[in-house]
């Protein structure tokens, strides 16, 4: 079985609308799935290829450079992706802040109109 970027927008979107996951965990598991799941969608979008660079010694590099070339192709679709970038990290990463309601619907409309506008 392979997965696509939309894949992963798509459990986000049901996660959002199931209220018996409403939340801060689930909040969390949506903006870090959204973020992967657009990322994923630009791979290939924006010529990159998975093999070549997702490997442990490009992993951390590939970020950056999804961001800088969508930010050349299309510099404010590059800043809605280097906040979700960020939107990950802070829920991934800091679990000592709150991660509201607002930033989850924030991230799926940010990846939303990237996917869409690529």
């Amino acid at each position: 079985m392979s997965i696509e970027g939309q894949d992963f927008i798509n459990l986000a979107d049901k996660l959002l609308k199931d209220k018996d996951y409403n939340d801060e965990p689930t909040f969390r598991t949506i903006i870090s799935r959204v973020y992967y799941g657009c990322f994923l969608y630009l791979i290939p979008s924006l010529g990159f290829s998975y093999r070549t660079y997702l490997k442990k010694d490009k992993i951390g590099k590939i970020h950056q450079m999804v961001i800088k070339t969508l930010k050349d192709r299309n510099y404010e679709l590059g800043t809605y992706l280097e906040s979700l970038r960020r939107y990950r990290n802070n829920s991934d990463y800091f679990p000592d802040e709150d991660i509201s309601i607002n930033e989850v619907r924030t991230s799926i409309n940010l990846a939303k109109q990237i996917m869409a506008n690529v």
